[in-house]
């Protein structure tokens, strides 16, 4: 099988570092700030899970009333 170069804005990707955090059950609230230096418009998309317990044998799921919203600044 040949590989030929990808089109334009095909597996192009930005890394912003680690952005899990934890929420402790008594908070209601969390927001993280991504920042685009660049000139281009950079995609981002979020994921809310839920993780019984850090660590080993931790069980994800994904949360039925979490949301995430993301918006571009103004």
């Amino acid at each position: 099988m040949a590989a030929g170069p990808l089109p334009a804005g095909v597996g192009e990707a930005i890394s912003v570092g680690n952005l899990t955090f934890s929420l402790g059950a008594e908070e209601s609230f969390a927001a993280k700030r991504v920042l685009n230096n660049k000139q281009e418009r950079a995609p981002v998309s979020g994921l809310v899970v839920g993780i019984d317990r850090p660590g080993g044998k931790e069980v994800r799921s994904r949360p039925g009333t979490a949301s995430c919203s993301l918006r571009r600044a103004s």
